[in-house]
């Protein structure tokens, strides 16, 4: 069953959602917003962040978190300068999924994303 839903971004980085692209860049739908925490995006992805096993690296203007569980590895990169990128990598058929999550604020228009 197909569903459309619509996301007003109001202003707050929490109320933007953004659907990611799978590698042919197509639309993931699975939609994940700038002022998201690690595990509400994990959560989101799928995977229990206290189950994950973390490895942690720090850039020159943030950090970079990836979680293994199971199958799924998920690389969360928070940057001042570049906003936060999100990959969902699924191992064994080597599919991937990305998401630029850059603030919203200064767009108030509808974005509208279908789910199926």
């Amino acid at each position: 069953m197909a569903f459309s839903s619509v996301v007003r971004a109001s202003g707050a980085a929490e109320n933007c959602l953004i659907e990611g692209k799978n590698a042919d860049g197509k639309p993931y739908y699975v939609a994940l917003s700038p002022g998201w925490t690690d595990e509400a995006i994990l959560n989101a992805l799928g995977l229990d962040i206290r189950k994950s096993k973390m490895s942690r690296s720090l850039g020159p203007d943030g950090e970079s978190r990836t979680y293994l569980l199971g199958r799924k590895e998920i690389h969360i990169t928070r940057s001042a300068s570049t906003g936060i990128y999100v990959m969902l990598y699924v191992k064994d058929d080597g599919t991937y999924a990305e998401w630029y999550l850059q603030s919203c604020q200064h767009n108030n228009s509808a974005h509208k994303s279908a789910h199926g």
